[in-house]
């Protein structure tokens, strides 16, 4: 099986259903925090990036927002070639 890279992460088998849908939820949650760690959202957004891409073209806006809440803070920082959101 080819590796797949999302920055230093290896993620080919290393995710499933469930360990996405805690990364979701920990983002969610820390997102509700007056001070967001930045840090461990951008390794949730990380971890979540296939999820993500499988997601967007089929899933409304609002419940993407609703679901990826660093997706619609103000807040702008690159990791690794990607941009991420946060407060």
């Amino acid at each position: 099986m080819a590796l797949m890279q999302v920055g230093d992460i290896d993620v080919a088998g290393a995710e499933d259903s469930v360990s996405i849908q805690r990364h979701i939820s920990a983002m969610q949650n820390e997102c509700k925090k007056a001070c967001p760690n930045e840090e461990l959202l951008a390794d949730r957004m990380s971890r979540t990036l296939i999820q993500r891409r499988t997601d967007i073209p089929t899933t409304r806006l609002d419940l993407l927002l609703e679901q990826y809440p660093p997706l619609s803070k103000d807040h702008h920082v690159s990791r690794n070639g990607y941009i991420y959101s946060f407060m």
